[in-house]
């Protein structure tokens, strides 16, 4: 596809009119855009508009079906040549033809109309902007001016749609956790406990998510350092809450991440549908919540049962609740023999 052609200014124009994120640098934007455009080939491919976006179908197209040539005509007689026009009009049309610029054809300007329509200017509005004026050809870049990119880039308000209503009136995930996943792409551990009903109720962002500030010496600027979110609770969620946040945490995977939102749902679809996973919960949600940390560092794939993993989870487990079954025994011995003691 063209999009690994793109500049950075028409990579973010581009998903934002598809509705995508246009944060992250040149490596992120044109992976996004090019699962978005595989996800809805067929849908865009035969689109006029979008067929530019894809090349390589069109030149095996060209390849495998031949032109149908149509059968010879038999002669006909010339058609009779327009009558002259009045004389006012040729007067109104002289200045025009003396004044049009003579130019030679040109095959990349022949090429560029094939993308544009024939009556549409070359340079257009940057509030029209669509994706087929993002195609780069030599010496020819439409990109909208400067200032409306970073107006658009700093719009904190999402850019409405006619007709878009919303699914209920379920909590909202707060937008600190939003920013690690549309700036960050989740690669830091989002513990579950920010993902409850209980913890998005407050409506606001909560002092123990806001980012850290610095100044920098040098260049005197001020930049913000990722808060690490505390981990506390999240290894003793009820079934409940682990199911609420982890509805929420799909919705943010399939907008952020479309490309791995089919692997994550296979992996909470696999504990969810556990017959054993009541009895085995507390094993159950640490082996859930060591995937999701191991995801953020290495590349794993999360729809596979990672048994070597689990393994060595359930021995932790068990060694845990060894000790602590031998700790409540000494304890509850010492106190019987003290109180013992003391009645003497």
């Amino acid at each position: 596809m063209l999009v690994s052609a793109m500049l950075k200014a028409n990579l973010m124009a581009t998903a934002r009119y598809f509705g995508l994120s246009d944060m992250g640098n040149v490596a992120m934007l044109p992976s996004h855009l090019n699962t978005y455009l595989r996800n809805n080939r067929d849908e865009l491919q035969n689109d006029p508009n979008f067929a530019a976006l894809y090349p390589r179908r069109n030149q095996r197209q060209g390849q495998q079906v031949a032109p149908q040539q149509p059968p010879p005509l038999a002669p006909q007689p010339p058609p009779p040549p327009p009558p002259p026009p009045p004389p006012q009009q040729q007067q109104q049309q002289q200045p025009a033809h003396q004044n049009a610029p003579n130019h030679e054809p040109d095959d990349d300007v022949d090429s560029w109309h094939g993308i544009q329509d024939n009556d549409q200017p070359m340079h257009q509005d940057p509030n029209n902007f669509t994706p087929r004026d993002a195609q780069m050809i030599p010496n020819v870049h439409v990109a909208p001016p400067p200032a409306i990119t970073v107006a658009r880039t700093t719009r904190k308000r999402p850019f409405r749609r006619p007709g878009a209503t919303d699914i209920g009136a379920s909590y909202l995930v707060p937008k600190a956790i939003r920013k690690k996943f549309s700036e960050g792409f989740w690669s830091t551990h989002i513990p579950l406990t920010f993902l409850t009903d209980r913890y998005c109720a407050h409506g606001s962002t909560p002092k123990s998510l806001k980012d850290f500030y610095n100044l920098d010496p040098t260049s005197g600027q001020i930049f913000s350092i990722d808060k690490p979110l505390s981990t506390d609770g999240e290894d003793s969620l009820t079934f409940d809450e682990w199911f609420q946040a982890w509805s929420r945490l799909l919705g943010l995977i399939k907008e952020f991440l479309e490309e791995e939102y089919d692997l994550w749902k296979i992996h909470y679809k696999r504990i969810l549908y556990k017959e054993n996973c009541a009895e085995q919960w507390t094993l159950f949600l640490a082996y859930n919540i060591e995937i999701r940390l191991r995801a953020t560092q290495k590349e794993i794939d999360p729809s596979i049962f990672h048994i070597a993993i689990w393994n060595d989870l359930e021995l932790r487990l068990t060694s845990g609740r060894l000790a602590a079954a031998i700790k409540q025994k000494l304890i509850e011995k010492f106190s019987s023999g003290s109180s013992g003691s003391s009645t003497r």
